[in-house]
């Protein structure tokens, strides 16, 4: 991990009103150690990683790639975020 952000105390972190912390962490990883990943998020959670312009959200027993610039490449894992509990505005795969 090189760089780490915290929200604030008391965010929405799913959309049954849960308050809490969300936490996202800068991190170099291969692509098999992502694939790993999978069963071990939590149940409304995710990750997401990024290299360029390619993106990869990873959920618990799924995984999506799409295109950082090409927005019309979102829609599904988006609809799949919002289906397990994740609020919209959590599903914005910052990059910066």
């Amino acid at each position: 991990m090189y760089k780490a952000r915290i929200s604030e105390h008391d965010e929405p972190v799913d959309d049954l009103g849960t308050k809490g912390r969300w936490h996202l962490y800068w991190v170099q990883v291969k692509e098999e150690q992502i694939e790993a990943l999978s069963s071990e998020i939590r149940k409304s959670w995710y990750a997401h990683f990024w290299k360029g312009q390619r993106l990869m959200a990873v959920f618990p027993g799924r995984k999506f790639d799409f295109q950082a610039v090409d927005k019309s490449t979102w829609k599904e894992v988006i609809e799949y975020g919002r289906s397990v509990g994740i609020p919209e505005e959590q599903l914005d795969f910052p990059t910066d």
